[in-house]
């Protein structure tokens, strides 16, 4: 790859047009973003297919020993952008679309001055087009809340978890009375009932059916009449006795 790298410079440098040259670089560095990251210092942590709200796309963390400052300058100087900017020291956002792929980045550091935690989520165009409207109801196996609209879905194709977050005007406890309701009645039961408690925040609710896992945990959405209700649900590879 740095050969590779290495050749692209020459062909940049011996471009008469400068415009031309950045296009080109642009273009090789989003298209090859796996090999591009990794030769400025990311180590590949996690990589999986997975589904965000509807559109298809690859999920890859890197680490990286620099601190946030540094590697955002130099995934700026890298992909040819200036969006990628640290807020409170500690996160950096960013969506780069190019020939058709698009790629999002957040760079996260849980410490001043520590080691930075990339993710980068790529899509091709019409992939990030599906994503921008998340499908309803779309974790089949639980139901959904009566008159709650999704705001966001993502699914990991690999581990086999899933995350919807939805919205509903009603009380946190009328949501929690639902799921109490409605999933022992269709063969869910709490293996944690200690778990099944308030919480400063708000509640959670964690229930197992075979090899399934669900955990709803809603809170009241602040400055509104509605409730944020989210849901998570796994399949194990096994079924796990939790109690």
């Amino acid at each position: 790859m740095k050969r590779q790298i290495t050749y692209i410079i020459t062909i940049i440098i011996l471009t008469t047009t400068s415009n031309h040259a950045k296009v080109f670089w642009r273009w090789n560095t989003t298209a090859e973003s796996d090999n591009t990251i990794e030769s400025i210092g990311g180590k590949v942590a996690y990589s999986a297919p997975v589904e965000l709200n509807g559109g298809n796309g690859t999920l890859t963390v890197y680490s990286f020993a620099e601190n946030i400052n540094t590697v955002t300058k130099t995934l700026c100087r890298t992909f040819n952008t200036d969006k990628l900017k640290v807020k409170n020291s500690s996160m950096a956002m960013a969506t780069i679309t190019d020939n058709g792929t698009v790629l999002n980045l957040i760079a996260i550091s849980m410490q001043p001055g520590g080691p930075t935690t990339l993710f980068k989520f790529e899509q091709t165009s019409k992939e990030a087009a599906s994503s921008k409207t998340p499908p309803q109801n779309p974790i089949k196996e639980i139901k959904q809340f009566p008159g709650s609209q999704t705001t966001f879905y993502a699914k990991d194709k690999e581990t086999k978890a899933a995350l919807a977050v939805t919205t509903a005007k009603t009380t946190v406890q009328a949501a929690l009375d639902f799921y109490s309701s409605e999933l022992p009645a269709d063969g869910w039961s709490a293996p944690l009932s200690s778990a099944n408690n308030h919480n400063p925040t708000g509640k959670l609710l964690l229930y197992q059916k075979n090899n399934q896992l669900c955990c709803i945990f809603a809170k009241k959405k602040a400055n509104t009449k509605q409730t944020n209700i989210t849901i998570l649900y796994k399949i194990l590879s096994q079924e796990m006795p939790l109690n």
